[in-house]
């Protein structure tokens, strides 16, 4: 849609709706009312929206008004109405059709597999476990939040190399026309529509939140897949002497496995934003308790459940990590999301002593499930000491 017209083209247009209509409405009072109610602003001979929003409201509206250019929105210019389409469902919250165009849409996307499948992506993680890094992260964890700011400081080289590695993937023909861009824009799209039509029938939200998560998971496995590229690029070059990275090959271990136990959870938090809606809660722990599904999708189901229930997310995790075959790759996976969400945001009391417990009894696990010396109680209290607090004013 055009967002700026001629302000007599847009008089005509409302003069003839009204005579379609029979309505005897004044079309410039109309027009004018519109300008000075701050809806639309004029300039010169032109009138347009004062806010992109408001144009993508009106849009929205217009195609449910209008079915054949809807039809022709979803067939031919799905990705450019991505807002109007999501403004769409969140006004329109029956629409049911929509679910399976964004989920055609999304698999027709021309996006190549990711190297690795499922059993790959799990025996790579288990490879590279580095659970003495993730003990020290949890004893961190009673002492001082890390923040954003100094984990991208220590990533900051490697994640340099995955984004060349992407794009040099994109200049080799892998991802031509920008498919992953498309394919990343289309999982978005078809997210937000789950969310926003909660009145559809209980099996289509399963079914459809389920391909989603499906599609998430895959988007973790080429995130992987990348990585592993891009790691062995980077011990190439320090065989070679090249660039001024660390020749100690245990500094990219630690790198390489901090990024790969870290992406679940930073991913996790994508998902929630474009999925999230209390009202998924129940559909969500339900993908994240089918154990029919590989570790890394319940993974994010749980991730995800962490951020739309809490209280359940936490009783989830911690019966997850009770499991037997619970590998430790899970655990450092675990303590990267509970890392992460301790960092940012203070505990309830209802929810600081379901965390501190599951923190805990995670480090024993870590440390091979004998305390030697582990003291849980102090532990807990020297956590509390250091917990997240609020700031003061000054």
């Amino acid at each position: 849609m055009d967002t700026v017209h001629q302000k007599n083209d847009v008089l005509n247009a409302i003069i003839e709706l009204l005579s379609r209509k029979g309505l005897k409405y004044d079309a410039g009072k109309l027009l004018d009312s519109f300008i000075n109610c701050g809806i639309l602003d004029e300039l010169g001979s032109s009138v347009l929206f004062r806010y992109r929003r408001f144009q993508e409201f009106f849009v929205a509206g217009y195609l449910r008004d209008n079915p054949e250019t809807l039809t022709d929105v979803v067939q031919s210019k799905f990705l450019e109405y991505s807002k109007e389409l999501d403004l769409f469902t969140g006004r329109f919250r029956q629409e049911s059709a929509l679910l399976s165009v964004g989920r055609d849409y999304l698999q027709s996307v021309p996006v190549v597999e990711p190297k690795m499948d499922a059993r790959a992506v799990e025996a790579y993680l288990k490879s590279i476990q580095r659970a003495d890094f993730s003990r020290a992260q949890l004893r961190q964890m009673r002492r001082e939040p890390m923040t954003a700011e100094k984990v991208d400081a220590l990533l900051d080289k490697a994640e340099k190399r995955v984004a060349e590695k992407r794009r040099e993937n994109e200049e080799r023909g892998i991802d031509r026309g920008g498919a992953l861009i498309q394919y990343m824009g289309a999982l978005e799209l078809y997210s937000h529509f789950i969310r926003n039509l909660e009145f559809v029938d209980k099996e289509q939200k399963q079914f459809h939140l389920r391909e989603c998560f499906i599609a998430w998971e895959r988007t973790l496995r080429g995130m992987l897949s990348v990585l592993v590229e891009a790691i062995r690029e980077i011990r190439n070059d320090i065989q070679e002497g090249k660039g001024d990275i660390p020749k100690d090959p245990k500094v990219i271990d630690f790198v390489e496995s901090l990024m790969a136990s870290f992406f679940p959870s930073l991913l996790s938090q994508e998902i929630y934003r474009a999925l999230g809606s209390e009202k998924l809660a129940e559909f969500v722990e339900e993908l994240a308790c089918d154990i029919e599904q590989p570790p890394t999708f319940q993974l994010l189901c749980l991730f995800v459940l962490l951020e739309l229930n809490a209280p359940r997310g936490f009783q989830l995790l911690r019966e997850f990590s009770e499991r037997d075959n619970t590998e430790d790759w899970m655990f450092v996976a675990i303590t990267q999301r509970l890392f992460a969400y301790y960092s940012s945001r203070p505990l309830s009391l209802g929810l600081r002593g379901q965390f501190e417990n599951l923190v805990a009894d995670i480090q024993m696990r870590l440390a091979g499930g004998k305390r030697g010396g582990f003291d849980r109680g102090r532990a807990i209290v020297e956590m509390k000491r250091h917990s997240f607090k609020e700031r003061k004013e000054q």
